[in-house]
């Protein structure tokens, strides 16, 4: 089975962390992984941070994400589908993608 991966937008990431206290290390490195997607192991070599607190980082992060409201410009709806994963993944990223384009 793969892996969980805990992925978001740049502005998911920034409202997850606002207010969160963090070295600025610790925050590129979780930056890295959950926005632009490298794995773990590369942001532990490249940041000189142990991969565990990075991961122990990531899911805390991920949490605060997960308990944020969700916004939703108008004239948007919100809808709960079932799809493979592999097509999962390409609508979240088109979401994501269209979110940007409107959300500030």
């Amino acid at each position: 089975m793969a892996a969980f991966k805990r992925y978001v937008s740049r502005l998911e990431f920034e409202r997850a962390t606002e207010g969160l206290t963090m070295k600025p290390e610790m925050r590129l490195a979780a930056f890295c992984y959950m926005v632009e997607r490298r794995k773990y192991e590369e942001v532990a070599k490249s940041s000189g941070l142990n991969k565990n607190a990075i991961q122990r980082k990531v899911r805390q992060i991920w949490e605060i994400h997960l308990n944020l409201p969700i916004l939703i410009p108008e004239g948007w709806v919100r809808e709960e589908v079932i799809l493979p994963a592999s097509e999962m993944e390409r609508v979240q990223n088109l979401s994501r993608e269209l979110l940007a384009q409107v959300l500030p």
